[in-house]
């Protein structure tokens, strides 16, 4: 008789933190990320960057591959503006998106925050996604009743996408992507398009709906009084049989 035994391995997760930048200066302030991965169980995790989808990025002053890190059991390492980078196929990225991933499962944690250590201000949540979308999907609470918006669009392909995106009442848009690249968008609330509610509870906003026929994420971040500035991730669109 033949014996025969395997060893299956384990899948690799993947994380996506749609935005993530280092010193990144905007109209009234200067804008950096963090990325927090935190190993949960008692064996030591590798987790590599093993995608960058820029809107900045530079050589590396030296020969540079794909930045990778051990996580120790029950570690937490945060990526940010302490001597830390994001570097991939001899670039080291400034602001972008960051496709990481680990041999074992753990939790990844992003924020934004204006200003410097140890004087940090303005913190604001990034959702974290799981993969690529194909398809439709939606970012809840993107449309701001008043206030402003960016749909960031980001196309991880070595090839051009159309996006396609609309609110509920009829606005539409479209945007052809590069490859590689991410496409940032700047709308307002009128792109809703309809009659809201006179009343309203703080913290309501209108979702955006985003189409590709490619792998894709995209992600909206909200001025307004009204509702958080948290950078909100598309998420696929469920239709029951």
């Amino acid at each position: 008789m033949l014996l025969v035994s395997a060893v299956t391995a384990s899948a690799a997760e993947r994380y996506i933190i749609p935005i993530w930048g280092q010193y990144v200066r905007g109209a009234n302030a200067t804008y950096t990320g963090t990325i927090a991965m935190t190993n949960l169980s008692d064996a030591t995790a590798t987790v590599t960057v093993t995608k960058i989808v820029p809107i900045l990025q530079r050589p590396c002053l030296e020969p540079c591959d794909a930045e990778k890190w051990t996580l120790p059991p029950y570690l937490t390492r945060v990526v940010s503006d302490q001597i830390s980078v994001v570097l991939w196929h001899g670039n080291q990225l400034d602001l972008g998106a960051v496709e990481i991933e680990s041999d074992r499962p753990i939790s990844v944690a992003s924020e934004i925050f204006t200003g410097e250590w140890p004087t940090a201000t303005g913190w604001q949540t990034v959702e974290v996604a799981r993969d690529w979308i194909s398809g439709s999907s939606m970012i809840p609470r993107a449309i701001p009743e008043s206030g402003t918006f960016k749909l960031y669009l980001i196309n991880p392909n070595d090839f051009a996408v159309r996006f396609d995106y609309h609110s509920d009442y009829g606005k539409t848009g479209t945007a052809l992507v590069a490859a590689d690249s991410i496409s940032v968008v700047e709308l307002d609330s009128s792109f809703l398009g309809g009659i809201t509610a006179i009343e309203q509870p703080t913290g309501t906003a209108s979702p955006i709906y985003v189409n590709a026929d490619f792998p894709y994420l995209a992600a909206a971040v909200v001025k307004s009084r009204a509702v958080s500035p948290d950078v909100r991730i598309s998420r696929p669109i469920t239709k029951s049989q």
